[in-house]
């Protein structure tokens, strides 16, 4: 099984890179955190995979541990979590990143990410 954001990994002496294969990702990581019983049930958008693969390692491995935060407790970090004006879609700041995710309110409760900018790139 590829790794979740398409790093190379070794196959027969060769470098196989999954980046391309965004439905496997995208399936992966819903299938990962499925497994868990959580308040909120997380959804990638591609774009949202697209962008959390371009993120440095710390940063994506922050990223993945507020959302998981989130989906587990919401109200633990509701105040790091704000309105976008004109959209229906939510902000959740982690450090110099901005999650931008929606709430769909159907049974089971969904996040669905739509995706995960450097702060730089949201402002613009």
């Amino acid at each position: 099984m590829p790794h979740p954001f398409g790093v190379q990994t070794s196959k027969g002496g060769r470098q196989c890179n999954y980046h391309h294969n965004y439905f496997l990702t995208l399936c992966s990581l819903i299938a990962n955190m499925l497994f868990v019983s959580r308040q909120l049930r997380i959804e990638w958008s591609i774009r949202a995979v697209k962008h959390i693969r371009r993120l440095d390692p710390e940063d994506r491995d922050r990223v993945v541990a507020k959302i998981e935060q989130y989906a587990d407790d919401p109200e633990s970090i509701a105040n790091q979590v704000t309105a976008l004006s004109g959209s229906e879609c939510l902000r959740m700041r982690v450090s110099a990143c901005r999650v931008i995710f929606r709430l769909e309110h159907e049974n089971p409760v969904v996040m669905a990410i739509r995706g995960v900018l450097q702060r730089r790139e949201s402002c613009d």
